[in-house]
């Protein structure tokens, strides 16, 4: 069985999560912090995380979580943050996480993606799954052996977006840089959702995981 799941962040405002259920998405993977930040301070508007997981829950959807990783304060701080987020949410049992390594502006350093990465899976108890994308992380870490501090890698092909899911034996699964072989969680589309009686048209980036295997080792329960 392939598991899908669908981003729910500051650019989905709008986005009723009872639509990605009608387009056979069975998770929400909810921004729950930025840096030291909780929340999307500039949409105030919006339904916070904790809104948004009530909403996922209502609605049957299994939570994942994703703390944008920037280089403001060290990994141990953020991951202290995140994981306050991730607890206020109802977990951390039954609750993913990932964290997001993609910032340009204030990007983070080795040291701090080590040391939140580290922090986070203390606290959790579990391997946490880093979502980056190979034009991003090869350019500062390259060479370092991320995998073997968590196998666990979310990410879009490294050709970019395919559109559609290309199917579970997929050579676009492979990632081969940093200690990853493949990818665990593979971002195949930003896109609507669609599906029999979905009506939306808001953008959401769409996720498979091919091996449940992940989900259970990453948020304790079975999908």
């Amino acid at each position: 069985m392939t598991a899908y799941i669908a981003d729910v962040a500051r650019w989905q405002k709008g986005l009723a999560l009872t639509e990605l259920v009608k387009a056979g998405f069975g998770a929400v993977n909810i921004k729950t912090s930025h840096g030291l930040t909780v929340g999307e301070p500039l949409y105030p508007d919006q339904p916070d995380d904790i809104a948004r997981a009530r909403e996922a829950r209502a609605a049957k959807l299994r939570l994942c979580t994703f703390h944008w990783l920037d280089g403001s304060a060290s990994g141990v701080e953020q991951a202290n943050v995140a994981f306050s987020r991730i607890k206020a949410l109802g977990g951390p049992t039954g609750v993913a996480h990932s964290v997001d390594a993609e910032e340009k502006d204030l990007p983070p350093t080795w040291a701090i993606w080590f040391d939140y990465v580290n922090t986070m899976q203390k606290l959790l108890g579990r391997p946490i799954l880093t979502y980056t994308g190979d034009w991003w992380w090869k350019p500062r870490f390259g060479s370092k052996n991320a995998g073997a501090i968590t196998p666990y890698l979310w990410a879009a092909p490294n050709d970019g977006y395919v559109g559609s899911y290309p199917g579970d034996k997929s050579p676009l699964w492979k990632a081969g840089y940093s200690g990853w072989t493949n990818l665990s969680a593979m971002q195949y589309a930003v896109e609507p959702p669609f599906g029999p009686g979905v009506t939306t048209t808001v953008k959401v980036s769409k996720t498979a995981i091919r091996d449940l295997n992940v989900w259970k080792a990453t948020s304790g329960v079975a999908w």
